[in-house]
């Protein structure tokens, strides 16, 4: 071993040099900086040690630069030098060599780059490379990285640049110079690739043991310095942790201004050195040591490591920065669940520049790099205390809700479970497993709940099956925590009407059976935990009860077996709820036959109770309607589950129950099985036949479903009219054939008309026989205008049918039949059908066919006491169908009604009939009238004025009708300007007809209301619009204008009637002949008033000169003028 003392000024530097023979011969180089002792000149203390045990080269540079760079030359010194036996000793020649080491050139130039050519781009790369490497492997070690205040120096200079970013050649003449610099530049990075890989080297063959910090490694080698007099171990370890702090503060604030620098490679080179060497310190067994690095990291980096992942406009510093980041954090998290602490580490520094970006519309673009930030923000948050995310609780919405949106799969999954560490944070403690740790969570962490629910519930209803299933899995917490109440309630609000239930029924038809059962364990753990909130509201109750009894039908056994399980729970709960009993359940076992029709779905007939009773028989109107609605939808899987819920509902009913289903349950039931597939016809068989092994004495169920297949309904009919149920008879065709005109099938029409052709026998059958029924013959009536409707909708015709509308006319006539259809007018009338209107398709179908029904049974009526009964109300319902939120269907078919009544009056007006149409036109058409919205409101329009016009005609044949009329259209002495406003917008209507038939209204009006002025507002508008209508396009609108024109003048005349006569004039020379003629006759007749000769004297002797005919038309009315 060999000491060498250098002195230069005050300071000593001792060098040790020692070479090992092993399988490979490396040098490696201690550097101590000494200062003398006050108390003894003689000895030395160790300020510093360094360890550069990894690189002969790195010690080589610095030592260089120290003693031996530029112009300074090493003071006189003294040499002590110490050889161990198997070493010769060193003579003084050797000695002298060794002042300059071996390396020293090469070590030079190296540095020499860093100080003299900073500007150079290729020597700050190969710079900042060689510090990198060896800084990680120091760092390693337990050492310092940055030996010298040189190096420190030289790496402030580079990070403190403003220019030069880029290093850009040009063009210089000769290429010496060039070549020369390509040639420095070659020879620098071949020698820094040897110290790299000297380096790496090093490192995997002088690896320290796995339980040895640095400090113990240096403790033993105290022998190599045992037989040292000048050296001390104790002082030497002082000095190292007094001034290590200093170094550390160096080398850190070197690292911020790289890491910040502007110029792109330097950032970018930065990142990725620590990328690269950050998990192999991470995942090293120092403890001490790689906390200590872990420490200084996050406390001085975070926050320009959080800027530069988020606002860095290289996607690549992004993503090196946050992987950075993700693994410090993870770290610390390792640590955290160790020491049961948390911290604010990082959330505070990175949401608010996350959230800015997404208040601006701005969010990352890069999907991995946005990736990278939740599983960021995943990972920190169970290490951020409570209040701090309670403080950010707003921007952590924001950050959910813009990758709840996002269309990378990946991040919709992350976002789940970061919204899941959100809940977890903010309750520490609770696992949310139990009813009791469900009710400790306070109200501002269900609020939080709440609004996770809303950004992610979307997502139930993606496409990808993962997304689904993680949302889902996700909602299996989120759900309990916020609680059934604040989610309904708060999503029944307008600003934000979103409700999560609509999508959990989607998830009950998910192809996946692994969310199924997620489903179902969901809606069983949360009506376990919070049953009050379940059954709070009967329309959730309504919708989770239907979800069950969907999946209790579902493919999958277990899926069903838990489906029932839950669906007995709720039903005991419910019963709990409501104090409700029913009587004891009498189960009939089910026949082979059921059992043979269910096959593997067998098990749909146990375990049934009171509770599940109750609950269907407090829904059953909601469940019965919605069932029925999706039986008939267009799409197998709808109808597969409507027949599913139905079928359940029968199954699970009580006998009591059942034994109250009407026939149009059973007819609507039977007609759900002609238009379905196979298995779904199974299900219905056995629905049916279950009810007739409850139900004692409902021998007709086989019955109906001969009759809708069209067999033997010849040997039905005999047995019931010889049983004298003629009533159950009659019912069930009535609802059959109403059950076909709801329907809408188009690929069922072969069906339906086979069945109706078997039907019509029967039905002319009990027509015949009408007579023999007595109170039943109002039922047979109704069955008649059922089956007449139901041939007419599905385009049947011929003898038959021509025999039935005989029939029914005739029975109308009577006085029977005129009680019968007041009767039937009474039941089509009443408030209940009406009082819920277009709530459902089923319902918007029912009221359809009940108009169509009310215009047949008027159809058929002749006699104007079945509308004026004081039993009918007609006006109430037509009122109600004719309103601006009806659909355009019920509408139209009021109008057609409103039309029938005013056939019917106009017979024999009477005072009644009279008032009855009155009414109708102030109430009914006047509100069609003015609604001009939706492309189908001109139809509308055209067919109210159509009514309208058939009143003012039927007013003309009545004096009585008349009288009453003219009291209702004149006020205070003058004609109701509100009726002639609302005629006079209607001829500036875009649908030409709708003009025509406004014109001719208001012809009719003031011929009705002769000898009564207008009001002077009202006449005025109204010549306004009179002379626009002289120019419209149509010739037939402008022609009735013409024609309007004398009888206004007649009613009320005024000098606004001589303009309009004046620019008739002009109108003489329209292009159309009808029209010049039109003008011809109106301006001959009103000009028997000398006022209008002399009005349009003048024009016409102008028009002789400008028309292009004038002898025909002008010339004749000008010599009129000149008569007295």
């Amino acid at each position: 071993m060999r000491v060498t003392k250098y002195t230069r000024h005050n300071f000593v530097f001792v060098v040790l040099s020692y070479c090992v023979t092993v399988k490979y011969t490396n040098r490696y180089s201690c550097l101590f900086e000494c200062v003398p002792c006050e108390e003894q000149k003689s000895s030395y203390k160790v300020y510093r040690w360094y360890d550069l045990r990894f690189e002969a080269v790195s010690f080589s540079m610095t030592c260089d630069e120290l003693f031996c760079n530029q112009d300074h030359a090493l003071g006189s010194g003294t040499r002590y030098e110490y050889a161990p036996s198997h070493f010769s000793p060193l003579d003084s020649k050797r000695a002298q060599r060794d002042r300059h080491p071996p390396n020293a050139g090469r070590a030079a130039v190296n540095l020499t780059l860093v100080q003299r050519q900073t500007r150079k781009i290729c020597d700050v790369e190969i710079v900042l490379e060689d510090l990198l490497d060896l800084g990680a492997c120091l760092e390693s070690s337990g050492s310092i990285a940055w030996t010298t205040q040189s190096i420190h120096s030289a790496f402030t200079n580079l990070s403190q640049r403003q220019t030069m970013d880029r290093l850009t050649y040009t063009k210089v003449k000769g290429s010496s110079i060039m070549q020369h610099e390509l040639n420095r530049r070659t020879r620098a990075k071949m020698a820094l690739q040897k110290m790299r890989s000297n380096a790496r080297w090093h490192h995997s063959q002088l690896e320290v043991k796995a339980s040895t910090s640095w400090l113990e490694w240096f403790e033993s080698q105290g022998a190599l310095f045992h037989r040292c007099p000048n050296l001390s171990l104790k002082p030497m370890l002082e000095s190292i942790r007094e001034e290590e702090e200093h170094w550390r503060a160096q080398l850190r604030s070197s690292a911020l201004l790289l890491m910040s620098d502007t110029s792109k490679p330097i950032r970018l080179n930065a990142l990725k050195k620590t990328v690269n060497t950050l998990p192999p310190l991470l995942s090293s067994k120092q403890d001490v040591h790689v906390s200590d690095t872990v420490e200084e990291l996050t406390s001085h980096f975070q926050d320009v490591l959080a800027r530069t992942s988020i606002n860095d406009p290289v996607d690549t510093c992004r993503e090196y920065a946050l992987s950075i980041l993700i693994c410090l954090v993870d770290y610390r998290g390792q640590r955290s669940q160790k020491n049961n602490q948390r911290t604010t580490f990082l959330v505070s520094s990175i949401l608010p520049l996350i959230a800015s970006k997404i208040v601006n519309n701005r969010f990352e673009e890069r999907e991995e790099v946005k990736l990278f930030i939740v599983q960021l923000l995943h990972k920190s948050i169970p290490q951020t205390h409570e209040d701090i995310i309670k403080t950010n609780i707003t921007q952590l919405l924001s950050i959910v809700r813009a990758g709840a949106i996002d269309s990378f799969d990946d991040i919709k999954k992350e976002t789940c479970t970061l919204s899941i560490s959100i809940m977890r944070s903010l309750n520490p403690g609770n696992t949310f497993d139990s009813p009791s740790s469900i009710q400790q969570i306070s109200h501002e962490s269900r609020a939080v709940a709440v609004s996770l629910c809303r950004c992610l519930g979307s997502n139930l209803t993606n496409k990808k099956t993962a997304v689904r299933q993680t949302t889902l899995e996700c909602f299996r917490t989120l759900i309990s925590c916020a609680g059934s109440r604040s989610l309904v309630q708060d999503g029944a609000r307008a600003e934000d009407s979103w409700n999560f239930l609509p999508a959990l029924e989607a998830m009950g038809q998910d192809g996946v059976v692994k969310n199924r059962e997620v489903l179902v364990h969901v809606l069983t753990q949360w009506m376990t935990w919070s049953p009050v909130e379940i059954f709070d509201r009967r329309d959730f109750r309504e919708k989770v009860f239907y979800i069950l009894l969907m999946l209790c039908h579902d493919a999958l056994p277990s899926v069903r077996e838990i489906s029932r399980k839950s669906l007995q729970k709720m039903g005991d709960l419910f019963l709990a709820e409501e104090h409700s009993t029913l009587p004891e359940i009498s189960q009939k076992s089910p026949d082979s036959a059921i059992r043979e029709l269910l096959g593997d779905r067998v098990d749909v007939l146990t375990e049934l109770n009171s509770g599940v009773s109750a609950l269907i028989d407090s829904h059953v109107t909601h469940l019965l309607a919605r069932c029925m609605d999706e039986a008939q939808d267009w799409t197998q899987e709808k109808r597969w589950r409507g027949i599913a819920v139905l079928s359940s509902c029968v199954f699970y009913a009580h006998p009591n129950f059942v034994g109250l289903l009407d026939e149009r349950f059973l007819l609507q039931l039977s007609i759900a099985r002609e238009t379905t597939e196979e298995p779904s016809k199974k299900m219905i068989d056995a629905a049916c036949a279950y009810i007739g092994c409850v139900v004692d004495g409902s021998n007709y169920v086989p019955l109906l479903l001969a009759m809708i297949e069209g067999r033997r309904q010849s040997q039905m009919r005999d047995h019931l009219m010889s049983t004298g149920d003629v009533s159950r008879l009659v019912r069930l065709l009535h609802h059959l054939l109403i059950g076909f005109n709801q329907m809408k099938l188009k690929q069922h029409a072969r069906t339906i008309m086979k069945v109706l052709e078997s039907s019509l026998d029967t039905v002319a059958y009990l027509s015949s026989r009408s007579g023999e029924f007595g109170e039943n013959s109002s039922l047979i009536m109704n069955l008649l205008l059922s089956t007449i409707s139901a041939c007419k909708n599905n385009k049947m015709s011929g003898k038959n049918v021509g025999e039935l509308e005989r029939s029914l006319k005739e029975l109308s006539l009577t006085e029977e039949g005129k009680k019968d259809m007041t009767n039937l007018l009474k039941d089509l009338t009443s408030d209940k059908i009406f009082e819920k209107l277009d709530l459902s398709p089923l319902d918007a179908r029912h009221t359809s066919y009940v108009l169509e029904s009310i215009h047949s049974v008027l159809t058929y009526t002749e006699d104007s006491d079945v509308i004026t009964s004081q039993e009918v109300q007609l006006i109430g319902p037509l009122k109600k169908v004719t309103d601006k939120k009806s659909e355009h269907v019920h509408r139209k078919g009021g109008l057609l009604i409103v039309g029938r009544i005013v056939d019917i009056s106009s017979r024999n007006f009477e005072e009644n009939s009279s008032k009855l149409c009155v009414t109708l036109l102030q109430e009914v058409l006047r509100p069609i009238l003015i609604w001009s919205g939706g492309r189908n409101a001109a139809e509308l329009r055209r067919e109210g004025v159509d009514v309208m016009v058939k009143i003012f005609l039927a007013a003309e044949k009545s004096e009585k009708f008349q009288m009453i009329l003219r009291e209702c259209l004149v006020v205070d002495g003058t004609i109701d300007g509100t009726f002639v406003r609302l005629l006079e917008s209607l001829m500036d209507d875009d649908d030409p007809q709708v003009r025509l038939r406004a014109i001719s209204s208001l012809s009719s009006l003031f011929s009705l209301t002769h000898n009564i002025p207008l009001s002077t507002d009202t006449r005025h508008h109204l010549t306004q619009s009179l002379s626009k209508r002289f120019n419209d396009q149509d010739e037939t609108v402008r022609i009735s204008a013409v024609h309007l024109l004398a009888p206004l003048d007649t009613h009320s005349p005024h000098d606004d009637n001589l303009q309009l006569c004046r620019s008739l004039v002009l109108h003489l020379d329209d292009t159309r002949d009808g029209v010049q003629k039109a003008v011809y006759h109106v301006l001959s007749e009103m000009m028997a008033e000398g006022r209008v000769r002399e009005a349009v004297r003048s024009d016409l002797e102008d028009a002789m000169k400008s028309h292009r005919n004038p002898g025909r038309y002008v010339e004749p009315l000008l010599k009129k003028t000149q008569e007295k």
